[in-house]
């Protein structure tokens, strides 16, 4: 049965009979929401552990809820999913992550540096937190984070406004019956952004590509790869897509020379134009213990792009930038104090 999605919206899902199918995270955290936003409803949950027959009233109900793992033909009334239900009623913007492996760090780590740059960050989705639980905690400047599974994109129609698209392979073919249609199910996180979207994908992994008509309106394309990270230049000027107004901009480096040492590198290199609230992008992954000089002095650096090192360089001129990584003290400290204790403690023992 075709997807509903234009009734994926609260107004949309108002006076009608609904039949969440499964009892799993994302059935329960429907059941919750729908009540909570449509208490004159008719709306009723069912689960495969209710027995064969499970199924065998859904006709009496206007539309159904899918949960990820309910292959679609078992449903034979419009659907949709706690999914679109999220993507067509949440507030603010919303970062998903797909991918055959790395889903669940690659969230947890753009989510735990959005938290520490203080933004009002949420994480959900297949990481085992339904966004349904924390959807009326959203306002205009929040940001959710979800990891997004084949199964939740499979019905998908709302693409997220920054899709990261990581290594994909074989997985899940039972559920998707071949590996083309696997990898469609993962294009819809690409499939229906619009001009103001950001997609940035894994260029090792071309079966994803956007090199079909249909996703030709995404503006910007971030391609990245293990390889070549970001691009040819260790250090790229572009603008920072945290701000909600910019203008669009990239500079070329100019005389570039990079040098690298035990822990970071240099570079160095000229600027010629005035570019306001734009971002120098360092390719390396965004972590506190980089510490980051230019022209000798210290400068604060933030996670862009959503994980890479940006720092802000809004002047023309020459500048020399050193990156150098420096292992908590703190860690450092703890580490030692454990083998100590650990030593001093197999003295005693030995003693006895």
């Amino acid at each position: 049965m075709k997807l509903a999605n234009a009734e994926s919206t609260l107004l949309g899902l108002k006076n009608k009979k609904i039949l969440i199918v499964g009892k799993g995270i994302e059935g329960n955290a429907v059941y919750e929401y729908l009540i909570k936003h449509l208490p004159e409803n008719k709306i009723d949950i069912v689960d495969q552990k209710d027995g064969v027959d499970y199924l065998s009233e859904q006709k009496e109900y206007d539309i159904a809820v899918k949960s990820p793992g309910v292959v679609p033909e078992l449903i034979t009334i419009p659907y949709t999913t706690a999914t679109n239900i999220f993507m067509s009623n949440a507030k603010g913007k919303v970062i998903g992550i797909t991918g055959t492996k790395g889903k669940s760090t690659t969230t947890t780590l753009i989510y735990e540096m959005m938290k520490a740059q203080d933004l009002d960050a949420y994480l959900g989705g297949n990481i085992g937190q339904s966004p349904l639980d924390f959807i009326d905690n959203l306002n205009d400047n929040s940001w959710t984070v979800l990891e997004m599974s084949s199964y939740q994109l499979n019905d998908l129609k709302v693409s997220p406004y920054i899709a990261v698209v990581l290594m994909i392979t074989n997985e899940h073919l039972n559920y998707h019956k071949t590996q083309e249609a696997y990898i469609d199910a993962k294009r819809n996180i690409l499939r229906f952004q619009n001009t103001q979207d950001t997609a940035i994908i894994n260029k090792d992994y071309p079966v994803i590509a956007l090199n079909n008509k249909e996703y030709t309106f995404v503006d910007r394309i971030i391609k990245m790869s293990d390889q070549n990270s970001y691009d040819n230049n260790r250090v790229i000027w572009r603008d920072n897509p945290m701000y909600t107004s910019q203008e669009k901009f990239e500079q070329t480096l100019i005389n570039k020379v990079e040098k690298k040492f035990t822990q970071g590198y240099s570079v160095s290199f000229k600027l010629n134009n005035q570019c306001n609230n734009c971002v120098l992008i360092l390719k390396q992954t965004f972590h506190p213990n980089w510490k980051i000089t230019v022209n000798g002095k210290k400068q604060a650096a933030f996670p862009v792009f959503p994980f890479f090192t940006g720092i802000q360089l809004n002047n023309p001129g020459d500048y020399e930038i050193i990156a150098t990584y420096q292992p908590s003290t703190l860690k450092t400290i703890l580490l030692i104090l454990g083998i100590l204790t650990f030593i001093f403690g197999f003295k005693k023992i030995s003693k006895l």
